[in-house]
C-alpha cells in the first residue's frame, strides 16, 4: 500500500500537467491570426469570422507531409465556412477541389493552392463541418494542382 500512494501521486501530477498544457495550447490556438504549416502561412478561421472556441489542436508529420488540425465550436457553421472559403479563394488564390454543399450536414469543403516557393508541393485545406462546429485540416504535401 505504501508503494501505491507515491505511484498514484506521480500519475496524478503527470495527468495535471497534461491537462494544463492542453488548455494552454487551446487558448493559444484561439488567439492566433495565421496558421503556420511547414512555413506556409494562411489566415485562421478566427481571423476571418471572429473568435470561435477551439476544442482541439493536433499536428503530424509523415514522409515530408505536414498536417495541422484545429477543431472549433460554432453556432454559425454555414456562415463561417462560406466566409472562410470566399476569403481563401479571393484573397489567397485557393481553388475548390471538391464541390461544397453547405446544406448537406455533415459535410466537407476542400481547397488547395500551390505551395509558395516549392512547385513540388501543395497546401490543402479541408474543413469537415457538422451542425455544431468544424475541423480545419491544413496539409502541406507533395503533389501538384491542375487548375483547368
Amino acid at each position: 500500500m505504501k508503494k501505491t500512494i507515491p505511484v498514484i501521486a506521480v500519475l496524478f501530477i503527470v495527468f495535471a500537467f497534461l491537462l494544463t498544457g492542453c488548455g494552454a495550447s487551446l487558448e493559444a490556438a484561439a488567439t492566433i491570426l495565421e496558421y503556420d504549416v511547414d512555413g506556409v502561412k494562411m489566415p485562421t478561421i478566427n481571423a476571418v469570422v471572429g473568435t470561435r472556441e477551439v476544442t482541439g489542436v493536433s499536428s503530424s508529420k509523415s514522409s515530408g507531409n505536414v498536417t495541422k488540425e484545429y477543431t472549433y465550436k460554432s453556432s454559425s457553421v454555414e456562415d463561417d465556412v462560406m466566409a472562410y472559403v470566399v476569403v481563401l479563394m479571393h484573397d489567397y488564390d485557393y481553388i475548390v477541389i471538391e464541390d461544397i454543399d453547405l446544406e448537406n450536414v455533415p459535410g466537407t469543403a476542400k481547397l488547395a493552392v500551390e505551395s509558395p516557393g516549392d512547385e513540388s508541393k501543395v497546401v490543402m485545406i479541408e474543413i469537415d463541418y457538422t451542425a455544431s462546429g468544424y475541423t480545419v485540416i491544413i496539409s502541406h504535401m507533395v503533389g501538384t494542382l491542375n487548375r483547368e
